[in-house]
């Protein structure tokens, strides 16, 4: 069991979890040839999906570390489960 500051065994690292959207992103880098002023602007939606994508990977990291440390199930089935706005019987 790893601590907090490790990351947890089957969590791929940040760059191979959005390797999609990071190839995007230098693409249109590479295609604008690296013009900040030109790229800042026509790259922007991909920028936002890439640090969209490290949001996920983040908090995907935390829920397992927690689910390794017992903290927290990732499949619950205590009665703040319920999704359906309905009250338990």
């Amino acid at each position: 069991m790893g601590g907090l500051l490790s990351t947890p065994e089957g969590l791929p690292t940040p760059a191979a979890f959005c390797e999609p959207e990071q190839k995007l992103v230098n693409k249109c880098m590479s295609d604008l040839n690296y013009d900040r002023e030109k790229y800042k602007i026509a790259c922007r939606d991909l920028f936002v999906s890439y640090r969209d994508c490290r949001q996920r990977w983040k908090d995907l990291k935390v829920e397992m570390q927690k689910a390794e440390l017992g903290m927290l199930s990732i499949e619950s089935d205590g009665p703040d489960s319920n999704d359906s706005g309905q009250k338990p019987k």
